[in-house]
């Protein structure tokens, strides 16, 4: 992994998740990229859902964004579907201003997001 970065990968048998515990910067987008083109190349065969936990993280760069873009092309074909973790009103606003949050559902913490799956 890139040593701006700290992430982590937690499987559950209904989802996967990617746990990211600090900021996302524009030199971490191939870090961040590889862990989640391996949880969704080698999820659980019963997980449906990929989370990415941004709950810890400070800050995202907007530059990331493009992660999420070429995510709309894979999910799909994988068919799992990708959940965004994110409390912090800052790094929510970057989702709404990008679209993301259009194609992906956030929640505000896990808590909220496992009654739903």
């Amino acid at each position: 992994m890139d040593d701006n970065i700290s992430i982590k990968i937690e499987k559950d048998n209904s989802y996967s998740r990617c746990v990211v515990n600090s900021p996302v910067l524009a030199s971490s987008y191939k870090a961040l990229q590889n862990a989640i083109d391996e949880i969704i190349k080698e999820k659980n065969k019963s997980s449906r859902c990929f989370v990415v936990d941004f709950y810890q993280a400070t800050m995202i760069s907007s530059a990331f964004i493009d992660v999420f873009n070429s995510l709309k092309e894979q999910i799909p074909v994988n068919k799992c579907d990708l959940v965004i973790i994110s409390p912090k009103e800052d790094i929510g606003e970057l989702f709404e201003l990008t679209g993301v949050s259009r194609i992906y559902p956030k929640h505000e913490s896990m808590e909220e997001f496992l009654p739903n799956k």
